[in-house]
């Protein structure tokens, strides 16, 4: 016999002993099944449990800490805080400092402004509590952002909103009839022309409003008996340039932030001495904000590896 056809037998010996052990395995579990029936399935349980459980780990860890914000070029997106000794870092700015630095910068460009409100909204018979956020007209263009539906807010738009898909969602039922149709924000009626992509949630990655609304009618908002768009403050996102650093950006906006705030030192000292011992920061928000990120990266990252070991 040659040494190729022994070299066969021998394979074919060791697979149909490889069958044959498979086979009494697939018995023996047959047999272990009928005997208890019960810790088979509580097995199967914990081990469904067990993978759904990692899933939604992971999806936590990526949403939080892996996945950048789904606009254009996100790399290159930053916001700025002012940063004061022993508090938060504060993101709210004069809206005239904001149109300031927008007309101004040569390290920052397509800069946003946005303002969150919380506000009673009417649909049909049935009044809310929700999450509406002002934002400036080039907001959505801007960060390259298009909606699953209809349209978003663009220049020159007045009292129309797009709502987010969480929104859309459990108002709505998903219903594709949304468009056009009208919700009352603090009794002002605002038409529907479009849902943002599921993916979007805005800057913050773990919230998310329920609608967008052009920033310019928030004024309707105010309680002040005289109200002007000057008035107000807003989170100020941008774009750093190319070839411009995060550092040199913030040097050259910092430079602009203390100039605008010295000068209202001189018109309001009591509103503005305390900002002019603090400092402003550019951040990369390239990964969005997150507030639970903040608190608690040190336990996701260990949340992370937990899931890998297990797997």
């Amino acid at each position: 016999m040659g040494e190729s056809a022994a070299h066969a037998i021998v394979q074919n010996r060791n697979t149909n002993t490889g069958m044959g052990t498979f086979t009494q395995d697939l018995r023996y579990a047959a047999r272990q099944f009928r005997r208890s029936p019960g810790f088979f399935a509580v097995a199967a349980i914990l081990i469904a449990l067990g993978i759904a459980a990692n899933t939604q780990i992971f999806t936590l860890v990526n949403t939080l800490l892996l996945r950048p914000l789904p606009v254009r070029d996100p790399q290159n997106l930053v916001q700025l805080f002012e940063i004061r000794a022993k508090l938060p870092a504060y993101p709210y700015f004069d809206y005239p400092l904001y149109k300031q630095l927008a007309h101004d910068s040569s390290s920052l460009f397509q800069m946003v402004g946005q303002w969150e409100w919380t506000l009673p909204l009417e649909r049909g018979t049935s009044t809310e509590r929700s999450h509406a956020v002002g934002v400036t007209e080039n907001f959505f263009s801007d960060l390259g952002v298009r909606p699953l539906m209809g349209r978003v807010l663009e220049k020159g738009d007045d009292h129309v909103a797009v709502v987010s898909y969480a929104y859309w969602t459990r108002s709505f039922g998903r219903d594709p009839k949304v468009l056009d149709q009208a919700v009352r924000l603090k009794g002002h009626s605002y038409q529907i022309v479009g849902v943002a992509a599921e993916q979007f949630t805005g800057v913050v990655v773990d919230s998310g409003p329920d609608l967008w609304i052009p920033f310019a009618n928030t004024i309707e908002f105010s309680g002040a008996p005289h109200p002007s768009l000057d008035n107000f403050v807003v989170e100020v996102i941008a774009r750093l340039r190319p070839g411009v650093s995060r550092e040199q950006a913030e040097q050259e906006t910092a430079a602009s932030w203390t100039r605008y705030m010295e000068e209202g030192a001189v018109r309001d000292p009591q509103h503005y001495k305390d900002h002019l011992e603090g400092r402003l920061e550019v951040r990369s928000i390239a990964y969005g904000l997150s507030p639970i990120r903040d608190q608690s990266r040190i336990a996701l990252l260990l949340l992370l590896a937990g899931t890998a070991r297990a797997t």
